[in-house]
């Protein structure tokens, strides 16, 4: 009896060690197969002097193994929030960059208020325009396109992601009109680079009167998402005049291929979070 109980305790751990290293090789293969895909594509965005960027090619870096990632990735099982962007110029070279700080007084928040319209967010896109193409106004308070935003921040009531009946918000139209400074107003006003009209277009779908380069690179530097549809199953790259959708082709591919990686790693995640609850069920700690 005693050596029937013992054969049959040494055959339950011989069953749980090999679902734990068939568990493991089958999690190790998907982790190989997963550190090709993100680095095929090619094109990245810089982002350089608070929000233009450019499409570049950039090398495929170098592949950790695959034990190594997967090390990494059961050690980051909960993934802690993002930090918190803040608003920065680069010094150049390898040195730091400075934190630049900016206040604005209550004179500059209480002769913007007066000046806005926000009845709707064309007349809002307008009226911010018209500050900003005001020159004696810009001059007297050293006025930029982030000042303004962070002005615009801190009116009570105002919001600068208002739409209208047709979904359109205040960055739409700036697109539209080629109006660098009021589309980076709006950025640093924290206007959502992706906000949707009611035919799902964000702002990059919008087709503008007169191309400006910009403003599209503006928009991309701060998050811009092309991977998102329309109503009718479009990517802005579909709807872009040919030069642009030249420009926007290759951050496309890098945006969807992360895209790919994010979703591929977060079923593998669940994976494993599966086994090692599995385990531990079957009392392996």
């Amino acid at each position: 009896m005693g050596n029937l109980m013992k054969f049959t305790k040494f055959m339950r751990l011989a069953k749980l060690q090999i679902i734990f290293f068939a568990g493991s090789f089958f999690v190790i293969n998907v982790v190989q197969a997963m550190l090709v895909e993100p680095n095929r594509e090619a094109g990245h965005i810089v982002v350089q002097n608070f929000g233009e960027a450019k499409a570049v090619v950039a090398p495929r870096p170098r592949s950790m193994s695959a034990f190594a990632r997967l090390t990494r990735m059961l050690s980051n099982l909960h993934v802690t929030k993002q930090k918190p962007r803040s608003m920065s110029v680069d010094s150049g070279g390898d040195a730091k960059p400075v934190v630049v700080v900016i206040t604005p007084t209550p004179e500059l928040i209480a002769d913007v208020q007066a000046r806005l319209d926000g009845s709707s967010p064309k007349a809002l896109c307008r009226s911010i325009n018209n500050i900003l193409t005001d020159h004696e106004f810009v001059a007297k308070y050293a006025l930029t396109a982030e000042l303004l935003g962070l002005v615009l921040r801190g009116i009570s009531g105002l919001n600068v992601n208002m739409q209208d009946d047709g979904g359109f918000a205040g960055l739409h139209f700036a697109h539209q009109y080629g109006q660098i400074d009021v589309l980076r107003t709006f950025i640093f006003a924290g206007a959502l680079v992706n906000i949707q009209n009611r035919k799902q277009q964000t702002p990059l779908f919008t087709q503008q009167f007169f191309v400006n380069f910009e403003t599209v690179q503006a928009l991309l530097a701060h998050g811009a998402d092309l991977t998102l549809l329309d109503a009718d199953r479009r990517r802005a790259t579909e709807v872009a005049p040919p030069d642009i959708a030249a420009l926007l082709r290759p951050i496309e591919l890098q945006q969807r291929a992360r895209l790919k990686s994010t979703q591929e790693t977060l079923r593998l995640r669940v994976m494993v979070e599966d086994l090692i609850a599995m385990i531990i069920a079957y009392g392996i700690h």
